[in-house]
């Protein structure tokens, strides 16, 4: 069975293929370091954020970043794992108890407590930078 593509088609994809050849980070990594550069509380804001979208590597404290990174990655609208590798979900009850009390189901004191003090200093200013509440439910509505 031989399929058969329009020229119309074919054109969209040839568009497509030469988008993605030509599409580059770097003239968005520019203006993100100019605005960085600037060094104001906005510059700060957005410092926190980008710092707090990694997360520790430790297969133990991967539900601190349930709790804390993938609450971040959500709030700004990355997309779901399938697109950036990420995991990305909206705040629960029992996030919020991990990160106050260190309680919950897998509670963040079950980090490394060498990340956790550094790890938990960013994510808790991240969520300051975002208007999200550390110790409550946030409700994020992604626009």
């Amino acid at each position: 069975m031989k399929i058969k593509v329009t020229k119309k088609a074919a054109k969209k994809k040839s568009i497509r293929a030469k988008l993605r050849v030509k599409r580059s980070f770097k003239p968005i990594l520019k203006k993100i370091v100019a605005f960085l550069n600037v060094g104001d509380e906005q510059s700060t804001y957005l410092w926190d954020i980008l710092s707090a979208l990694r997360g520790p590597d430790h297969d133990h404290a991967i539900h601190a970043k349930e709790a804390t990174t993938a609450v971040v990655r959500y709030a700004i609208g990355l997309d779901d794992i399938h697109f950036t590798r990420a995991i990305v979900n909206p705040d629960t009850t029992d996030f919020v108890n991990r990160r106050v009390t260190g309680t919950g189901k897998y509670p963040i004191s079950n980090v490394r407590s060498a990340t956790s003090n550094h790890f938990i200093r960013h994510q808790s200013n991240a969520f300051t930078a975002l208007g999200l509440s550390w110790d409550s439910l946030n409700y994020i509505k992604i626009k």
